[in-house]
């Protein structure tokens, strides 16, 4: 295959694009906030003053640097939109290293966030400058010790007076650990949730979590400091469903097909990923008392896979099974479907379909399939949206149930004899196919390689993606009648030259 020299740049532009750069922001005004590489950081610098920068890396990772300020924030961590209760959180753990931690003046490395009713600031501090934190005033009262991770630390609250994260709020509680000199660090992990049961032991109410994040500050001071390590581990929402309601092992026996209502004792339905657990559970069900449940997720792609011999290549077939997770601190979650086959030696992945749902609603997660001829070792499988960098979103636990597979043509899901499948598929294909063609039309739009309805630059990289053999591109069957845009047979990299020409004529104009 000849390649352009375009097809060449936009392959060099998709290596550099798979992994995660540094990105640096600056505070010259007060406030500089986003999302990166799945964590949320702030950089707050009251007043503006000085100099402030904050250079984002992956997996909440940063290096951050200040002079001439009067206060500084930067952090990196998680915030919620709905602000749950800690103690709805099934761990709320951070495993951290401060590779760099250099301040010449006051300075906390710590843990720090914010609740809501009531309106709390805290700090967990792990090391500070040449000043103690949080200093005792009549405003300011030491509570106790409490002992977390095998460190000492002493409690404080009291009321600061100053900036909230609500608009015209300037009075408000703070809540304190700070470890005792000689056990000081840069580098553990800490049980966030302990800290916050030890707080309410001491009447120290939390409220629903608006912020949990590590945090470097500053104040009249000047230093630098490297994060190298920020592993936040925030599971949500309801706690994981108890062992006793899940039977873990592999369902015994066997399925007779991927069609399956999970009601019986076995299914051809297995897990996917090494490290995954299933099994059948009746805590939640779509029809029937059980679905089938996946957990231990570790990849966005770990989840539910079945083979079977009636997936036959050449054919096609209408799929729908119904998708859910329990989780009520994330408002929605993707769910996919995907084929995995073999051709001409190569392992593909094609997106079938996604739909989105909320937490213990279930949604219905269907798409046609058109198994390309000549396919080998042939598979479907669910899993969250993909992610190459999966949150603690993305790996959320989820159920399927009520899975039909049915091929079109075909007069019946459950046919008697084998000659009945031949003889009815015989009949009724060609005014079941039209039927279904009818009823749901495939749009086709000459370069829209990705099926969003837009042609611009995505397509044209996902196409070259594809050309290149990257097996996380994925287009679909009416993705690569649109590819197909050159006029010439076939995708080939010209087919990327003219979505790109087609495009630029579009920006001349």
């Amino acid at each position: 295959m000849k390649t352009t020299k375009l097809f060449g740049m936009i392959c060099a532009t998709i290596l550099a694009a798979t992994s995660v750069p540094f990105y640096t922001v600056s505070a010259g005004v007060e406030q500089d906030k986003g999302v990166y590489d799945g964590y949320n950081w702030e950089l707050w610098n009251q007043y503006g003053q000085g100099n402030a920068t904050m250079e984002l890396g992956p997996k909440g990772t940063y290096t951050c640097n200040w002079s001439g300020i009067h206060n500084v924030l930067f952090r990196s961590g998680r915030k919620f939109e709905d602000y749950p209760q800690w103690n709805t959180l099934e761990s709320i753990q951070l495993d951290y290293e401060a590779s760099v931690y250099r301040p010449n003046g006051n300075s906390y490395l710590c843990v720090y966030g914010w609740t809501k009713s009531p309106l709390v600031e805290y700090y967990i501090v792990e090391n500070y400058g040449n000043w103690r934190p949080p200093g005792v005033s009549d405003e300011m009262k030491m509570l106790g010790t409490i002992t977390v991770d095998g460190g000492t630390y002493e409690i404080y609250k009291g009321v600061h007076h100053g900036p909230s994260i609500e608009p015209g709020v300037e009075d408000f509680d703070q809540y304190w650990s700070v470890r005792v000199d000689g056990q000081l660090r840069s580098k553990g992990t800490i049980d966030i949730a302990k800290h916050f049961a030890e707080w309410e032991k001491h009447g120290m109410k939390m409220g629903g979590l608006y912020e949990v994040a590590l945090n470097v500050e500053g104040w009249q001071s000047s230093g630098t400091a490297t994060i190298s390590k920020n592993d936040l581990n925030l599971e949500g929402g309801e706690p994981i469903i108890p062992e006793d309601e899940v039977q873990y092992t592999a369902p015994s026996g066997s399925g007779t097909s991927i069609t399956d209502d999970f009601e019986g004792s076995g299914t051809l339905w297995k897990v996917r990923g090494d490290k995954a657990k299933y099994g059948f559970t009746e805590a939640l069900a779509h029809g029937g008392k059980q679905s089938l449940y996946v957990t231990e997720r570790s990849q966005s792609w770990h989840g539910l896979q079945a083979a079977s011999d009636e997936l036959k290549a050449g054919e096609k077939y209408n799929f729908s099974s119904y998708v859910t997770y329990k989780n009520k601190n994330y408002e929605s979650v993707k769910y996919e479907l995907g084929l995995q086959y073999k051709l001409d030696g190569d392992t593909k992945y094609d997106n079938l379909g996604s739909v989105s749902t909320s937490s213990e609603k279930w949604a219905e997660l269907a798409s046609e399939i058109e198994i390309p001829a000549g396919a080998t070792d042939i598979s479907l499988y669910v899993q969250s949206e993909y992610t190459e960098a999966p949150t603690a979103k993305d790996l959320l636990s989820f159920f399927l149930d009520d899975v039909k597979l049915i091929p079109l043509g075909a007069a019946t899901t459950e046919p008697t004899t084998a000659t009945t499948v031949q003889t009815t598929t015989t009949t009724v294909t060609t005014t079941t196919v039209t039927s279904v063609t009818e009823e749901i039309p495939q749009p086709s739009r000459r370069g829209d390689v990705n099926c969003d309805t837009y042609v611009d630059v995505s397509d044209a990289v996902l196409l070259a993606r594809f050309l290149a053999e990257d097996s996380k591109a994925v287009i679909t069957a009416v993705g690569k009648k649109n590819a197909d845009c050159d006029g010439q047979d076939g995708i080939t990299p010209s087919d990327v030259t003219a979505i790109l020409s087609s495009i630029a004529k579009l920006i001349t104009l």
